[in-house]
């Protein structure tokens, strides 16, 4: 089953460049959906618009709060169905969505929550 990525990236985007990699040589069964950068000016954006990949910038300094910030990050995550939220130098804190109770039936959470119970559980 091909896991489904997203990579938070600050920087050069040496470790996306890793993970890049990996899934070309076919040692790794993932694909990036989009690739989200604290700072406009990271070359981690160039190396995931070579390889064909969605970024998308959310900066800090835009949102008055902690809070407001990781929703904005959350919206974006959100909308690529990811299965695993990668850190990948990312230099902000995140804070990752509580997870939504479970429906009566066949519910699910969003992709972010269940990486933010999963993350939680590891502790």
């Amino acid at each position: 089953m091909t896991i489904k990525l997203a990579v938070m990236v600050s920087g050069g985007g040496t470790t996306l460049q890793n993970f890049l990699d990996l899934i070309a040589a076919g040692k790794l069964d993932a694909s990036i959906e989009v690739v989200i950068s604290s700072n406009s000016t990271a070359f981690a954006l160039e190396r995931a618009s070579i390889a064909g990949i969605d970024t998308h910038v959310v900066r800090r300094g835009d949102f008055e709060t902690q809070e407001a910030f990781s929703d904005a990050v959350t919206a974006v995550i959100d909308r690529y169905g990811v299965d695993l939220i990668l850190g990948a130098g990312y230099l902000q804190r995140y804070l990752f969505p509580p997870p939504a109770p479970p429906r009566a039936r066949g519910g699910r959470t969003s992709p972010a929550r269940r990486t933010a119970a999963a993350a939680r559980d590891a502790r």
